[in-house]
């Protein structure tokens, strides 16, 4: 049988926030402008949770492992 396994990866994601008044305002504003897309992705920050896996068999059958 044939199966397509995946595994998550995290890579970190920059914006700039010009003025805010604290953390959390930036925190928020952040999130405003990740949504947007507007970021750009850090080079060589990229980890693979090598502990989680998901598997798709050709059946369509699903396993979260």
């Amino acid at each position: 049988m044939r199966y397509t396994v995946q595994r998550p990866v995290v890579m970190w994601i920059e914006t700039e926030i010009e003025s805010a008044e604290d953390y959390n305002q930036a925190l928020d504003l952040a999130d405003q402008k990740f949504a947007k897309g507007d970021y750009v992705e850090i080079e060589m920050t990229s980890a693979i949770d090598y502990e989680r896996y998901w598997i798709q068999d050709e059946t369509g059958k699903e396993f979260h492992l």
